[in-house]
């Protein structure tokens, strides 16, 4: 879980240092940031949809792993629903940051407080979360390569 935050991490950071760019520029140094930038976002949208559950369980309350995403969820909402409303006067990406980055800080502080000793996932849970986690990689590896016309998936 510390590598997913650590990804995680890297993707808040390269989202508000180094904003992707609008023209395609050919070459490997590109390609492999837009790798980073994939396997990075989709660390950060494992990291925000499971890690607020898996605080939740750290605190020593009962969460079963169905229910898990579902604290992550409702941050996500909030989150999305107050850079709505507020966008006409703050821009969404310093809203979205503002609540997000101290929320996985958050993660981060209480995951290293729990020491290696304490693990808050089962081997059949971690089993479980890593082929959910390897299907969403080749979702959204799919979702950005398209044959058809540009802007067709989006």
């Amino acid at each position: 879980m510390l590598g997913v935050l650590a990804a995680a991490a890297i993707a808040c950071l390269l989202g508000v240092l180094d904003p992707p760019e609008a023209n395609l520029t050919p070459g490997a140094g590109r390609e492999l940031l837009d790798l980073v930038r994939v396997s990075s976002t989709t660390a950060l949208a494992i990291a925000l949809l499971l890690g607020p559950g898996l605080l939740w369980r750290s605190l020593g309350r009962s969460l079963r792993l169905a229910f898990l995403p579902l604290p992550g969820l409702a941050l996500l909402a909030l989150t999305a629903g107050l850079a709505w409303a507020v966008a006409g006067e703050i821009e969404p990406r310093l809203v979205c940051f503002v609540i997000l980055a101290p929320a996985l800080g958050l993660m981060l502080g209480a995951l290293v407080g729990l020491g290696p000793e304490k693990d808050l996932l089962d081997s059949e849970e971690k089993r479980i979360l890593l082929i959910v986690s390897l299907g969403l990689g080749l979702a959204i590896g799919r979702s950005l390569w398209s044959l058809g016309p540009e802007g067709e998936l989006f």
